[in-house]
């Protein structure tokens, strides 16, 4: 990068304020989607991927790293699985139907995940940040920050 030249990158990190991340079951998650494809608010492309990053994001609550995985969930996704095929709410099984084909292909993958202020150190390491904005229009953008970097 030349000395003035600056570049736009989005990072992920968790902001352990935020308490619409909070630990929730997986059923909860799933109802919650479910619901909203239901009722038209969402498509099942978006609601599975909702349903995966919630998932996802939620998970460090489930370890004492700074990691994420859905291997965290254990059990419960196996429970999941076995108590929604045996119910009638057809939203809720495309959505899981959907996230076993997709998202755990990464089940045994796992992700450091950093708190929003040591994101902010390592970044500034090496970088100075010019500008850090979210980008509306989804539930998780609190926790995906578009930032403006420059030399630092």
């Amino acid at each position: 990068m030349k000395d003035n030249g600056c570049f736009v990158s989005k990072i992920q990190y968790t902001d352990f304020s935020d308490n619409e991340i909070k630990r929730t079951s997986a059923y909860e998650k799933l109802q919650k989607y479910a619901r909203k494809l239901k009722e038209g608010q969402m498509d099942l492309k978006t609601a599975f991927t909702h349903f995966g990053l919630s998932l996802l994001f939620t998970s460090i609550y489930l370890n004492d790293r700074q990691e994420i995985s859905f291997k965290f969930w254990g059990d419960e996704l196996k429970e999941l699985d076995e108590n929604v095929e045996k119910s009638d709410n057809q939203s809720e099984k495309q959505i899981l139907d959907r996230f076993n084909q997709v998202w755990l292909n990464w089940k045994d993958v796992t992700w450091a995940q950093y708190e929003k202020s040591k994101m902010h150190k390592i970044i500034e390491d090496n970088f100075y940040i010019k500008d850090e904005m979210q980008a509306p229009g989804h539930e998780f953008s609190r926790q995906t920050s578009i930032f403006r970097l420059k030399k630092g």
